[in-house]
């Protein structure tokens, strides 16, 4: 069986770890002295008061480009702003075409879109937006490793993965009603 370059990774599901997972997977491919392009959806802007600790160690790594779409999700009391409003969805929308642009460029052996999944099932983008970047890269000639994060993976975008991991919620304390602690959840 021929070898294709790159492959489709999706990690969806209602569990804790979906970042977490592609973290690590940058981790791998930047330590086989590869370059990455991590791109962030909807996990507020990337510059001033960064409440994601991950991307302080991310930007210190030689090999990875960062770039964060998308307005603070995060309230004052440790807990999620919820809804859409216009700015999130044009938010998006310029990550969906920075994620364009990157993928086209060729200079990344892996591309992640991190919660690209959730901003299309939450309806900040079309999920056709998002399967037009899958068709992009695949009309490249699959230059490189394509890896999406987030809930709600539709089927279309299953049918299209190489490899689909599904974090499950198990337990969660969460549902306790405990916030989103610094250095775990953010």
């Amino acid at each position: 069986m021929k070898d294709i370059r790159g492959r489709l990774h999706l990690y969806t599901g209602e569990g804790k770890g979906k970042t977490s997972a592609a973290v690590g997977m940058a981790i791998r491919t930047i330590g086989a002295g590869m370059k990455v392009a991590f791109l962030q959806f909807d996990k507020g802007y990337d510059g001033g008061d960064d409440i994601y600790n991950e991307r302080k160690v991310l930007r210190s790594l030689n090999g990875l480009y960062l770039f964060a779409s998308g307005l603070s999700r995060f309230n004052e009391d440790g807990g999620f702003r919820s809804g859409i409003t216009v700015e999130d969805k044009i938010e998006a929308s310029v990550g969906l075409e920075k994620a364009a642009q990157v993928i086209a460029c060729g200079k990344y052996d892996m591309v992640i879109l991190d919660e690209a999944i959730t901003v299309a099932n939450y309806g900040l983008v079309e999920k056709d937006d998002v399967m037009n970047v899958i068709h992009l890269w695949e009309n490249e000639g699959r230059p490189c490793e394509l890896v999406l994060t987030g809930r709600g993976a539709w089927q279309e975008l299953m049918d299209a993965a190489d490899l689909v991991s599904e974090i499950v919620n198990v337990k969660h304390y969460f549902d306790k009603g405990h916030s989103a602690r610094r250095g775990v959840e953010y």
